[in-house]
């Protein structure tokens, strides 16, 4: 079973009519889980 956290990203990357950003995919997860990050300064995807 997925864990919640793991929910919200397959929930966030499937919704391709309203992508999410980093902030919105975070703020959905549970305040038990941590996130960090990395690897985003190269990213050129910018949601229309």
């Amino acid at each position: 079973m997925l864990s919640t956290a793991s929910l919200v990203l397959v929930d966030g990357v499937a919704d391709r009519a309203a992508p999410k950003s980093y902030r919105e995919l975070l703020s959905r997860f549970e305040t038990k889980h941590f996130a960090v990050v990395t690897g985003d300064e190269d990213n050129t995807f910018r949601p229309e």
